[in-house]
C-alpha cells in the first residue's frame, strides 16, 4: 500500500500489543518551514522560529495518535540513554545489515529489514466464552526510550488525523512532534495503509476525532517490506559512557499520567 499509519502510544511493561492502553501520551507538534536541514535538538531549546517560519503548533495528548505518510518517518532519542528496540510481527522474516552512512563519512549505518506476511492486521476470534481475548501483536512495532524523542518527517502529505495537522502541509514543510518526559518509552506500530483509508478516517473523525485520532488501522493487508536504518549509532566512548551511567543509576522512577477517572489502583 502507498501510505504508512505509524500509530504512537507508551510502551507498557505488559505483554506486546501494537499499542499501550493505560498511560496517556503528550506531544508537542509543529509544522516549520525551515532554514536548511531541521535538526531535532530546535525542537527542545524553544526557539524555533529561529531556524525558519512556524506555520502551525498545537499539543496532542491521549492513549494514541498517528501519524499518516507515502513515505518514511525520522526519529531522534535525545535523553540520556538513547536505546531502541524492534519488535517484528511474529512470522516475520528479519535481515541485519550494514551500509555506508549518507551523513557521516566513516560511520556505517545498522540496517533491520522486516519482510512481513500478508497475516498481519488479523485481529483476534472470540475466545470459547463468547468473550474477545487480549489483542495480540497483529503489526510490526518498535519501543524507543525517553525522554525527549522527537519525530519528524519531511512528507507534504503527513497528515495527523483529529488534530488541526489533519490536512496535507506543502512542500518544504517539516512536521515534527516532540514526547518530553511523560512516559518512559514510545510505541510506534507500523500499519500499510490505503488512500481510501486514511480520508475514511478523516470523515470519521468529523464526529469522533478522539477516536480517529487513537483508532489503529482495522483491515488486513497485503505482505510487504518494512526497514529501519540506525544513522547515528553511538561509538565505543559513548558507549562505554552510557553503560557506566547506567550501573551508577541502575532503576528510574517516571511518573504516568493515567486516563481521566483512572486511579494507579485501577490502573494497576
Amino acid at each position: 500500500m502507498p501510505w504508512t499509519q505509524w500509530s504512537f502510544s507508551a510502551a507498557e511493561p505488559h505483554s506486546v500489543f501494537p499499542r499501550g492502553e493505560l498511560q496517556r501520551l503528550q506531544a508537542v507538534a509543529v509544522r516549520l518551514r525551515t532554514n536548511g536541514r531541521f535538526d531535532p535538538r530546535w525542537m527542545l531549546r524553544g526557539h524555533l522560529s529561529q531556524h525558519g517560519e512556524i506555520l502551525a503548533k498545537t499539543a496532542l495528548s491521549g492513549r494514541a495518535f498517528s501519524l499518516y505518510t507515502r513515505h518514511g518517518i525520522r526519529l531522534a532519542m535525545l535523553g540520556s540513554v538513547p536505546v531502541g528496540a524492534w519488535v517484528p510481527f511474529p512470522g516475520s522474516a528479519v535481515t541485519l545489515a550494514s551500509e555506508r552512512s549518507e551523513f557521516f563519512a566513516d560511520n556505517l549505518n545498522s540496517r533491520i529489514v522486516e519482510r512481513y506476511p500478508g497475516t498481519i492486521g488479523v485481529h483476534p476470534v472470540p475466545n470459547r466464552k463468547g468473550l474477545w481475548s487480549s489483542e495480540p501483536q497483529y503489526f510490526p512495532l518498535g519501543d524507543f526510550l525517553g525522554p525527549n524523542v522527537v519525530v519528524w518527517s519531511e512528507d507534504p502529505g503527513t497528515r495527523i488525523i483529529g488534530t488541526p495537522f489533519e490536512r496535507p502541509s506543502r512542500p518544504g514543510v517539516v512536521t515534527a512532534f516532540l514526547i518530553g518526559d511523560t512516559n518512559f518509552s514510545t510505541r510506534i506500530a507500523v500499519a500499510p495503509v490505503s488512500l481510501e483509508g486514511i480520508e475514511d478516517m478523516a470523515d470519521f473523525a468529523q464526529q469522533n476525532p478522539r477516536s480517529a485520532r487513537e483508532d489503529l488501522y482495522a483491515q488486513d493487508v497485503p505482505e510487504g517490506v518494512i526497514s529501519l536504518t540506525v544513522e547515528r549509532a553511538l561509538n565505543e566512548e559513548e558507549y562505554a559512557d552510557l553503560k557506566r551511567r547506567v550501573a551508577a543509576q541502575p532503576v528510574t522512577w517516571v511518573p504516568i499520567r493515567y486516563p481521566p477517572g483512572k486511579t494507579r489502583a485501577q490502573a494497576g
